[in-house]
This record gives C-alpha cells, structure tokens and sequence, in this order.
C-alpha cells in the first residue's frame, strides 16, 4: 500500500507538472501572438517604401502612337517611354515639347520620364508648368510632384502638396 501511494504522488506531481508547463506555453504564445498584432497595428510603413512602391510601376502612357515611317519627335518620345527607356524618351520629349510648347501630354510625360530617371528637380518643375495645372493631367501631376519633392529630400513642401491633395475628395489618388 506504501509503495502504491509513493507511485501515485509520483505519476500526480508529473501531471501536474506537465499541465503547468502548458499553461505557460500557452500563456507566452498569447503574449507573443497579440504583441505581434499590436506591432502590426501600430507600425506605420515607411515614407520611402511607399514611395518607391508607387515608382516602380510607371504611369501607363495615354497616347499610342504606331508609325511606319517617319516618325516625328512625339511619336517616338512615347513609343520610348512605353518600352521604358525614360532617359531616351526624356531626349525625344525635349524635342516634342520644343515643336509643340503647350501640348500637356507632352511636358506631363517628360516630367514622369525625369522623374523615373532620378532627375526630382527636373521633373518637379515640369510637373508644376502651367499647361499641365490647366489639363486633365492635374491631379496625375500633383501627386506625381509630391512624389518627386519625397525623393529629393523637401518633406515639407510635399506634405503642402498632400495635405492639398487630401482635401480633395475627388482626386484621383
């Protein structure tokens, strides 16, 4: 009978033990699964990866342009710029823009192929051309110049320029 009750306060301690032991795993992976949700809740996303998201996929081009033949300045600034080749169709947009000075798709486009090709200031003062505030390129060009004025480090004219944005219900972004 001794040795019977021995075994038992034995084989009891161990139970006990083991459900102990997992009440604290249990507890811990609670604690540690919501500070996980908290932190994600929380964190906000950096500015930069935010920004470099929305450059990495360019505008789309409005206007396709097809030519068998010649192909003047503009035909060829857009062509370039849908194959991605921002640097080359900056060049042909120069071009354009100097043939057709108040064509907005024109200088709005060579604006966003500045920008892709890190030239920030280039582009922010193309973006802010007159011809483009007056054209359905407006609000692509507000929110494209916030863009520009993030990568070149002036976080305080790009908030102005956000804060405009967001108060605008109706934009497009």
């Amino acid at each position: 009978q001794k040795q019977l009750n021995v075994i038992r306060q034995h084989t009891k301690s161990k139970t006990g033990t083991v459900k102990f032991s997992l009440r604290i795993a249990a507890a811990l992976l609670l604690l540690i699964t919501a500070g996980a949700v908290i932190r994600i809740l929380v964190s906000e996303p950096d500015y930069q990866q935010i920004v470099d998201k929305e450059l990495s996929q360019p505008y789309s081009a409005s206007t396709v342009v097809r030519s068998d033949g010649d192909e003047s300045s503009k035909e060829k600034a857009f062509q370039l710029y849908a194959q991605g080749e921002f640097a080359k169709a900056s060049v042909f947009f120069e071009l354009a823009a100097a043939e057709e000075k108040e064509n907005a798709s024109i200088i709005f486009y060579h604006a966003l192929s500045q920008l892709y090709v890190e030239h920030y200031e280039e582009a922010n003062i193309l973006l802010r051309a007159d011809v483009i505030a007056g054209s359905r390129y407006a609000q692509q060009a507000e929110w494209f110049q916030a863009l520009a004025l993030l990568k070149s480090g002036n976080k305080r004219e790009a908030k102005e320029v956000l804060t405009t944005i967001r108060k605008n219900s109706h934009h497009y972004k």
